[in-house]
């Protein structure tokens, strides 16, 4: 493991901290927020800092599962598993998102719930999503 690992599970714990301290400085509705912020900050140095300590006394494990990643990445096959994996998630979101902006704008108009930004907002990220999937596909297309 490299010394900038240590470093960086360090700057989280430190981060948890900050929020932690925060939270119980100010006691307003974004309490919850800073304690959720704190404790993914939190637990995630601690774990990056266990790992450090475990992989620098398994060395050689640690080569073993670097190689083996390395060749998990290369191969073929797992690359078109991800690719295919990509492409599935993409279609999920092209389909959650138009009927979570229909949810809401039924909410709106029946006065349950003033959401005229949320159907904004899920309508803009809609149009990104596929113009941004039509801009990849055809650099794609014409980068063979």
């Amino acid at each position: 493991m490299e010394k900038r690992n240590l470093r960086i599970g360090i700057v989280y714990i430190v981060l948890g901290v900050t929020f932690l301290f925060s939270c119980l400085m100010t006691k307003d509705k974004l309490s919850s927020l800073l304690v959720g912020l704190a404790a993914g900050f939190g637990f995630n140095g601690i774990s990056i800092i266990y790992r450090y300590f475990y992989w620098n006394k398994h060395k050689e494990e640690y080569r073993e599962k670097l190689e083996e990643e390395k060749i998990n990445l290369q191969d073929e096959r797992n690359v078109m598993y991800r690719d295919k994996a990509g492409r599935y998630a993409y279609i999920v979101c092209m389909i959650i998102i138009p009927i979570s902006a229909f949810v809401f704008a039924v909410l709106n108009a029946l006065d349950i719930y003033n959401s005229l930004v949320i159907i904004i907002y899920l309508s803009v990220l809609w149009i990104v999503l596929y113009v941004v999937g039509v801009i990849y596909y055809r650099k794609l297309k014409n980068n063979e």
